[in-house]
């Protein structure tokens, strides 16, 4: 009986670990455009430990470099940019995708904005927003992974992975192909949260697709994710590109104060995760 005593109390005082789950909130897309400078609305709920990402695709050519989103903003508050790569393999069908997240962000209907670094009559960006609940607000991002190529067949089935760290990670990626076709499909453990065209006007006019998916779950345990996208579309040499990012869940800890018990034959005594028995 003292024995279990004991062990009931122990199991007491003992700090407690609770992971807050991460949950979808909402999601938004801009308009494609060519401006510099391209603007939308959010609505954040009231969330713990919310976390806000935006996602941008962009094309270029022969015709010009592909404008590069230089920053963003929600609510007046700057975001951080987390990734921003380019396939130039070919140069006249130039990909891009770039990521910004921000920490807690305001709730209710904001502004998202994002600056590029030019404007192009003949070129365009695409951006989407999604915020979430229940992420990290000290390292919400666990790992990001690039993956890139070139192909030239009608059907183009494009494939990222990304190596989780800490446990009930989501992935969330963004998929930009230069091919003039339509997105068919994810896998299985994808749920598309936007999708639109980037277009060229000139030198020749062709329309990619960019789209937006997460896992819409925690990824456990941790360890390597695999996103997958296909397109069908014409068969000619495109670039393509996936940014993949993974977000961490909070992590908080509560730990109990010191405390003392007699026991019939001594005293148990703990005192900040310190156990001694007199």
């Amino acid at each position: 009986m003292k024995k279990l005593l004991l062990i009931s109390f122990i199991a007491f005082l003992l700090p407690s670990f609770a992971s807050a789950a991460i949950s979808i909130d909402a999601t938004s897309t801009s308009i494609e455009s060519s401006s510099s400078l391209i603007t939308w609305t959010h609505t954040v709920g009231s969330l713990s430990d919310g976390l806000l990402v935006v996602g941008c695709a962009a094309q270029g050519s022969s015709g010009g470099l592909m404008a590069d989103a230089t920053a963003a903003s929600f609510n007046g508050s700057a975001m951080t940019k987390v990734s921003d790569d380019l396939n130039s393999t070919v140069s006249s069908r130039q990909s891009g995708v770039v990521f910004f997240i921000l920490k807690n962000p305001t709730s209710g209907v904001h502004t998202v904005s994002t600056t590029w670094s030019s404007a192009f009559s003949n070129h365009t960006q695409h951006c989407t927003s999604i915020s979430y609940g229940g992420v990290s607000q000290t390292n919400p991002v666990d790992a990001t992974t690039t993956f890139q190529g070139a192909t030239s067949t009608a059907t183009l089935n494009i494939t990222s992975t990304i190596t989780t760290t800490a446990n009930n990670d989501w992935v969330i990626a963004i998929a930009n192909n230069h091919k003039t076709g339509t997105p068919q499909g994810l896998s299985a453990s994808q749920t598309t949260r936007g999708t639109g065209t980037v277009t060229e006007s000139s030198p020749s006019p062709e329309t990619g697709t960019y789209i937006v998916s997460d896992t819409n779950a925690p990824i456990t345990p941790a360890g390597v994710q695999t996103m997958t996208f296909s397109v069908t579309g014409a068969a000619t040499e495109s670039n393509w590109i996936i940014d993949t990012l993974a977000i961490e869940p909070d992590l908080s800890i509560s730990s109990a104060s010191s405390s003392i018990l007699s026991l019939p034959q001594g005293t148990l005594t703990v005192a900040k995760g310190t156990l001694s028995i007199q």
